[in-house]
């Protein structure tokens, strides 16, 4: 049976018990622990994948509006490469040299 020689029986049974439990105790312990931290590890490893897809996914849509900018603001392949500057001959006597909005006020001041 359980005991401890030297003890008498019935308190060397009660000491055995004890001494089983606290063994037990400390192994259910340890596995407890262990599981909470396998499961902050779990749960850290969860939060660092999440917040990396939302970060590539925060890049993606950056880039993606950037592409759409650059996209809006590139010149087709049809459209003209240089600015079309009027020639000199071609605007009204005394508008020479104007820019577009001065030459807009002197049209209406003549008409």
């Amino acid at each position: 049976m359980f005991g401890f020689p030297g003890l008498d029986p019935e308190n060397s049974l009660h000491v055995a018990y004890a001494v089983y439990m606290y063994i037990f105790m400390a192994i259910l312990g340890l596995v407890f622990l262990g599981v909470v931290i396998w499961m902050i590890g779990v749960l850290g490893l969860a939060i660092y994948t999440a917040t990396l897809r939302t970060g590539q996914r925060i890049v993606s849509a950056v880039e993606q509006s950037v592409d759409s900018c650059i996209a809006c603001v590139r010149p087709k392949e049809g459209d003209a490469q240089e600015d079309v500057q009027p020639e000199e001959e071609d605007l009204p006597e005394g508008m020479s040299g104007l820019s577009v909005s001065q030459v807009g006020s002197k049209d209406l001041a003549l008409s």
